[in-house]
């Protein structure tokens, strides 16, 4: 169902602006799966519910600022759902966990030191990472850690996808120079 076609994503948000619940019902059961896949890739299962939640909050409580000339409605909705999880991040800065599990640390038959070794690594980059630029570590998040394309991390961030590329491979650059500089002064 396309957006211009009655009942249409388009047509929908303009019922939810002017009110109708249950516009926003049928945009919540079409597009809910597929916010929540998003999410779940941002942060626990828990958490990902909870910023689904916020994002139909935010929806319903600026469905009027939705404007059809800069986009989707399903891409409207990421970037109401991405900002979400940046001001989550932002207030709480806890260290990410996924890089923890993906390098697998602390396996059983590791030594203490083996285990301190690279847990002090593992310290390093995220300090390291921590210290990028915020719209640096958002691309770079959203294209590695939740496997989007350029031009989806684009879209989310509301950027054009050359302006997107042309962040990561900054981002990447001063991670390495960043990462060259402390191996220098270790």
């Amino acid at each position: 169902m396309g957006s211009d076609e009655p009942g249409g994503d388009e047509a929908l948000m303009l019922a939810v602006a002017r009110g109708d619940r249950q516009a926003l019902d049928t945009l919540m059961r079409r597009h809910n799966p597929t916010l929540l896949g998003y999410a779940a890739r941002l942060a626990s299962v828990a958490e990902a519910e909870d910023l689904v939640q916020e994002c139909w909050l935010k929806a319903w409580h600026k469905s009027a600022t939705f404007t059809g000339d800069k986009g989707s409605v399903i891409g409207w909705l990421h970037r109401l759902l991405h900002n979400a999880f940046v001001d989550g991040y932002r207030k709480q800065r806890r260290e990410d966990q996924g890089i923890v599990y993906l390098r697998g640390i602390a396996s059983s038959e590791e030594s203490l030191d083996d285990n301190w070794s690279k847990q002090s690594e593992v310290d390093q980059w995220q300090r390291l990472f921590d210290s990028l630029p915020q719209n640096q570590r958002q691309a770079l998040l959203l294209k590695h850690r939740q496997g989007f394309s350029t031009a989806a991390v684009g879209e989310i961030l509301g950027i054009t996808e050359h302006a997107a590329e042309s962040l990561l491979a900054r981002g990447r650059r001063r991670l390495r120079e960043l990462r060259s500089q402390a191996d220098t002064t270790a």
